[in-house]
C-alpha cells in the first residue's frame, strides 16, 4: 500500500490506483503470488488501521502474519514541489522482521505510470527476480494513457476502501467515459454491482464455498498453514478471537484451530 497522506487533497488518493497497479504488475511475476488488495483493505478495517499506519514498516509484520504473506510491500507517495511526486517503498520480511528500502522513483504527476512501472521494477530487483522478456512486457503495459481517467479510477478506489460503494460507482463511470480502452473501471463497476434477487452465486451459500474454495486454493499455491491462509478470505473470517490477538502480535506461527469459529457480521440487521 501506499501512504498518501502528505499529498495535497485532491491528489491523496493516487496512492489508492498506484497501489493497485503496482500489486497487479506484481502479480504478472510468476515466482510472486499476490494477496487480492481487497483483502488488505479487510484486515485494515478488522484492525483500525489507516494507511498511514499501515505503510509503517513497524506495523507491517503483524498485518503481513494476518495476511499469510511472507513480505509485504510498502510506500509513500510525496509532492516534490510543482507537479512532481516521489515513491518511496520498503519491503519487510515477515519471517524475521527486517526491511529493506527499493530506492526511489520519482516523475511528474502526468507521467504517473513512468513513476510506478519504475518503481515495480525497484521492487523486484530489490527481490532478486530476474524477469522473462514475457513479463517485463506485460509490466510495462499501461492501462491508460488519460491523466483524468486515471484520477477518477484512484477516487473511485479511494472511496469503495471507505465504504462508499455509490461514490465510488460515479467515479468508476467517469473513468470510463474519459477512456473507453481502460477496462479496470468496468470490471470495478460490475464488481459493485447490486446481488441478484435470485441467490446463486451472490447467495450466502455461494459465498460460503467461495471462501472455502479460495482458502483451499491459496493453501495449495502458497504452501502456508490453514490458520494463515485462510484467515482474511473474502473479507475477515478469523477462526477464533484468542488467535486472532495472538496471531497478530507473536512472530511465531499459530497453532492449527480444530474447532471454534468467529463470524464478523457487519451491516443494518434490521434492514428490510
Amino acid at each position: 500500500d501506499f501512504d498518501g497522506s502528505q499529498l495535497p487533497e485532491d491528489l491523496a488518493p493516487i496512492s489508492k490506483g498506484l497501489a493497485e497497479f503496482t500489486a497487479t504488475d506484481l502479480s504478472k511475476v510468476h515466482e510472486l503470488t499476490v494477496i487480492d488488495r481487497m483483502k488488505i483493505d479487510a484486515i485494515l478495517s478488522e484492525l483500525n488501521l489507516s494507511s498511514s499506519q499501515y505503510t509503517d514498516p513497524s506495523n507491517s509484520p503483524r498485518v503481513g502474519r494476518l495476511l499469510g504473506s511472507r513480505r509485504v510491500v510498502t510506500g509513500t507517495v510525496l509532492g516534490t514541489g510543482g507537479d512532481g511526486i516521489r515513491l518511496d517503498g520498503a519491503i519487510v520480511n515477515i519471517v524475521d522482521s527486517t526491511t529493506g528500502l527499493t530506492g526511489s522513483a520519482e516523475g511528474t504527476i502526468q507521467s504517473f505510470f513512468a513513476v510506478q512501472k519504475d518503481f515495480v521494477f525497484k521492487v523486484l530487483d530489490s527481490l532478486g527476480i530476474e524477469l522473462s522478456k514475457e513479463e517485463r512486457d506485460a509490466i510495462e503495459e499501461v492501462p491508460t494513457e488519460s491523466f483524468l481517467a486515471f484520477m477518477a479510477y484512484c477516487r473511485g478506489l479511494d472511496y469503495q476502501s471507505r465504504g462508499l460503494p455509490e461514490a465510488a460507482r460515479q467515479e468508476f463511470q467517469t473513468a470510463a467515459g474519459h477512456d473507453k480502452n481502460f477496462t479496470q473501471p468496468a470490471s470495478k463497476l460490475q464488481a459493485l454491482a447490486p446481488p441478484s434477487a435470485g441467490g446463486g452465486e451472490t447467495s450466502f451459500d455461494g459465498f460460503e464455498a467461495s471462501v472455502t474454495s479460495e482458502s483451499d486454493k491459496e493453501l495449495e499455491v502458497t504452501g502456508l498453514d490453514a490458520v494463515q491462509s485462510s484467515t482474511v478470505i473474502n473479507g475477515g473470517f478469523i477462526r477464533n478471537q484468542v488467535d486472532y490477538d495472538r496471531f497478530g502480535l507473536s512472530p511465531y506461527k499459530p497453532p492449527v484451530i480444530s474447532e471454534g469459529v468467529l463470524v464478523i457480521i457487519r451491516g443494518d440487521l434490521d434492514a428490510q
